[in-house]
C-alpha cells in the first residue's frame, strides 16, 4: 500500500485508508493511505501504523468504528511499551 501526503483529508482526519474512506464518504485513491502533510514525522508514523491496522481489520469484515477502536488501542499500547 502506498502512502501519500496531502494538505487536507477532510472532516478533521489526520489519516485515511481506502476502506474507511468509502464508508465515511471521503475521497481516497485505491491502495493508498492518505496522511496529512502538516503532521510531525513521529505523528505521521503513528498515523500510518493506525491506518494499516484499521485497514486490515476492515478487510476482515469489520465496519469503520470497531476497526478504528482496535487500531487506536493497538497504537496506544505500542506507545506505552516504549
Amino acid at each position: 500500500m502506498k502512502v501519500k501526503e496531502v494538505k487536507n483529508i477532510g472532516k478533521g482526519y489526520e489519516g485515511m485508508n481506502p476502506l474507511a474512506a468509502k464508508e465515511l464518504g471521503v475521497k481516497c485513491p485505491r491502495n493508498t493511505i492518505l496522511v496529512k502533510k502538516s503532521l510531525s514525522p513521529k505523528s505521521k508514523k503513528k498515523t500510518i501504523t493506525h491506518e494499516k491496522i484499521e485497514y486490515k481489520q476492515m478487510k476482515r469484515g469489520l465496519k469503520y468504528r470497531p476497526a478504528h477502536r482496535i487500531a487506536t488501542g493497538l497504537t496506544r499500547r505500542k506507545k506505552r511499551r516504549r
